[in-house]
């Protein structure tokens, strides 16, 4: 059984923390990353909307301890007028609960549009179709990340499509394509960088203090006794 109703889009934007090219969960709860950023680096600013953005953040947070798996996959270059379409099927002998989401990137320009949020059940054998437009512009890419309780690809098909505005095929791919993570190994690794940064914080910290006691003790040494 295929879905092919538009389904809802809500546009969030940010610089540096939103782009969900990594869901990564430390003790704070989840930090949205874009590639080598940390949570300390997000950036948010008053181009997007943030009460949005705070609900995006809320409802992943809620969602993650839900999912065991993340797969993940970015289109080629996308311009303004192109259209994004998912195909999502479960493939599988039971029911599929999934999180999508996609996100417009544009990393010259730090624009990253969380374009489609789509929270599905698929029963067996059932699909559906997601689809996204690009409002924007010239941009690096769509990326597609999905929150699953499989990483099995022969469970649940995936087939991302991006037309431009004549309806020309500019890009396709298949759930092959996706890098697929268990939730567990990002939670691991994203303590292990946390206690990294708290690490070198301390380090940053025990510097200054060795700086201002040598400074003291040098002030001290030129001051004359009386």
């Amino acid at each position: 059984m295929t879905d092919a109703r538009p389904h809802t889009r809500r546009a969030l934007m940010a610089t540096g923390g939103l782009s969900l090219a990594l869901l990564a969960v430390g003790r704070t709860g989840l930090a949205l990353a874009q590639d080598d950023a940390t949570p300390e680096d997000a950036d948010l600013t008053d181009m997007g909307d943030m009460s949005a953005m705070d609900e995006a953040r809320a409802a992943l947070r809620e969602r993650l301890d839900d999912f065991t798996h993340i797969w993940r996959a970015t289109s080629p270059a996308t311009r303004s007028g192109d259209t994004y379409t998912l195909t999502v099927t479960n493939v599988s002998a039971v029911d599929q609960q999934l999180l999508v989401v996609t996100t417009l990137m544009d990393h010259r320009e730090q624009y990253h549009a969380a374009v489609l949020i789509e929270d599905l059940t698929l029963a067996v054998g059932e699909s559906t179709v997601l689809e996204a437009a690009n409002d924007y512009g010239v941009a690096n890419h769509f990326q597609t990340t999905v929150l699953a309780n499989t990483g099995v690809v022969t469970d649940v098909e995936l087939l991302v499509r991006v037309e431009d505005g004549a309806a020309v095929e500019t890009a396709r791919f298949t759930h092959n394509a996706f890098m697929i993570q268990s939730v567990d190994d990002l939670r691991a690794s994203a303590e292990a960088s946390a206690e990294e940064r708290r690490a070198r914080r301390r380090e940053r910290v025990e510097r200054r203090l060795d700086r201002r006691r040598d400074r003291r003790e040098s002030q001290d040494a030129a001051t004359p006794t009386p």
